[in-house]
């Protein structure tokens, strides 16, 4: 029935022109969505068709197929069924409702090519065949279709699994699911993993992780409870999106090539509480570490600070001069007490800082800082460190630490004296990383034939390596040491750049600590 009506106002006219057009269109929509779900149906009806004996489901078919069970009268009951065999023809493996945790064995034909996706859904898989003549194979239980891992089943029974060494990429979903596994060995060689490779491995504790490997990807070991540690290789460059979310990790170090941590890597990590950053500069993404357990943190170089710390309790924080903007809710908690920035005031006051940056504005802010936990503004050679980190003559034990305390090896030694004069980075001559320097410091006669790098340099061998690199000879009228009278020793104390253990002693042959060595290198650059 169709009813008129006449509109003489035509903005009134317009209005109901508007409306009838939206129910019309929608009408059309709703009836495009009947009409599809008819032409599925029938494409179903017509594309499977099924048999069953004694727990044995078998499908036939052309394609990619679908298979549901619902309003199939004779149809037995899916706990019942714990094998699936497709046959040839078929190009995928469906998912059957009513039996994802109750199948066990599964037989595919040579004619498969989607396997990743639906498969890994089939929680009580313990087993996989393979017609022969296919692309697909099975090695030790393990379905692979050429030098790619394809799935491991779910409930296959091991607790340890090395990759075979001519694997070279591990798919997408491989070990999904997976609930026995404690242990995998990943070789060298394993040149790719992909997207959610080891998500909800609820048992796996223990992952190494091959060199050839340069992405964790998205949601690769997501909800592995029981991953409590992992090494990430150097060879990484970036963390993909939820890599880690919910796993059970407790600290992480963000390996130096890293460039880019993105959102959610680590978020809800919630036995996460130490995070280190080995890399030099790296994005991090929203929500990156958000909702662990850390509350100090040092970052990396980086140009804005995003939002990665959301839910977190953190009260201390190291920020890097090169950081240019601080954005929308980075540091929103009044947690946050202290702030170490390691530029100055008039370089602070350049930094865009966005709302919901309360935490800023409670917290003390240090300028002028080190990227060190453990050398504080405090520290007696604090100015002598900072010089040197500056001028980028010396650098940390790691990220975090300086380990003022820590003695030192001729060796290190060497290049701290060498670097801070002048001389430069030297490449290593042999294995040993400081080789290189130590060639050079025996061409200018500072270092005797037969002295490993590893030896601890007592406080009278630097003495005499730094007075002939200088050429500093000059002599005090007065020896104020009982237990020395080395000429070295007493030309650096005329010049004040040493002194005693005490006033009458210089203790020659105790060891020389790095925040020691930070002081005398200043000052002989003066």
């Amino acid at each position: 029935m169709k009813v008129f009506v006449e509109i003489n106002n035509k903005r009134v006219y317009n209005i109901f022109k508007s409306i009838y057009e939206v129910i019309e269109m929608k009408r059309l929509i709703l009836l495009l969505i009947v009409t599809l779900s008819v032409l599925s149906f029938s494409a179903y009806a017509d594309e499977v068709n099924w048999s069953y004996d004694n727990g044995v489901l078998t499908l036939t078919g052309e394609g990619n197929v679908n298979f549901s069970v619902y309003n199939i009268e004779d149809f037995p009951s899916t706990l019942d069924i714990h094998t699936l065999v497709l046959s040839e023809g078929i190009t995928n493996v469906p998912v059957i409702a009513g039996m994802e945790r109750s199948l066990k064995n599964v037989h595919l034909p040579t004619t498969v090519e989607t396997v990743y996706y639906t498969i890994y859904k089939y929680t009580a898989l313990e087993s996989i065949t393979v017609a022969d003549g296919g692309s697909l194979s099975v090695i030790d239980g393990v379905l692979f279709n050429g030098d790619v891992l394809v799935c491991y089943p779910a409930a296959k029974p091991d607790k340890s699994y090395t990759v075979p060494t001519n694997t070279k990429v591990i798919d997408s979903v491989a070990f999904a699911n997976v609930q026995s596994l404690a242990e995998i060995k990943i070789p060298n060689g394993v040149t790719a993993i992909n997207s959610s490779a080891f998500y909800n491995c609820t048992s796996l504790s223990s992952v190494s992780l091959p060199s050839s490997l340069t992405n964790i990807p998205n949601a690769c070991f997501s909800t592995c409870t029981s991953l409590t540690s992992i090494k990430l290789p150097d060879s990484i460059t970036s963390i993909g999106d939820s890599a880690f979310y919910k796993s059970g990790l407790k600290s992480i170090t963000i390996p130096k090539n890293v460039s880019t941590v993105e959102a959610n890597a680590f978020s809800n990590c919630t036995s996460l509480e130490a995070v280190s950053f080995d890399c030099d500069r790296v994005s991090i993404g929203e929500k990156a570490f958000a909702y662990t357990k850390i509350t100090s943190i040092t970052l990396p170089k980086t140009d804005s600070i995003s939002a990665a710390f959301e839910g977190t309790s953190i009260n201390k924080v190291f920020i890097p001069r090169e950081v240019k903007r601080i954005n929308l809710g980075a540091f929103p908690s009044t947690q946050l007490k202290n702030v170490y920035y390691e530029g100055t005031d008039a370089e602070w006051n350049k930094i865009i800082i966005s709302p919901r940056n309360d935490g800023l504005k409670s917290a003390a802010i240090e300028f002028n800082s080190l990227p060190f936990n453990d050398i504080s503004q405090k520290h007696w050679a604090f100015t002598f460190v900072k010089t040197l980190y500056d001028s980028k003559t010396v650098g940390g034990t790691s990220r975090t630490t300086f380990e003022p305390d820590a003695t030192l090896t001729w060796g290190q030694a060497m290049k701290m004296l060498l670097v801070s004069s002048g001389h430069g980075e030297k490449a290593p001559t042999d294995s040993h990383w400081a080789s290189g320097y130590m060639s050079y410091a025996k061409t200018l006669g500072i270092v005797k034939d037969g002295v490993s790098p590893d030896t601890k340099i007592t406080r009278l061998e630097f003495c005499e390596a730094a007075a002939r690199l200088k050429g500093i000879s000059d002599q005090p009228d007065v020896n104020p040491f009982k237990d020395t009278s080395n000429a070295s020793v007493l030309a650096l104390y005329k010049k004040g750049i040493i002194g005693g253990t005490s006033a009458t002693t210089f203790e020659p042959n105790a060891t020389l600590t790095r925040a020691q060595i930070s002081k005398i290198i200043c000052l002989l650059g003066q």
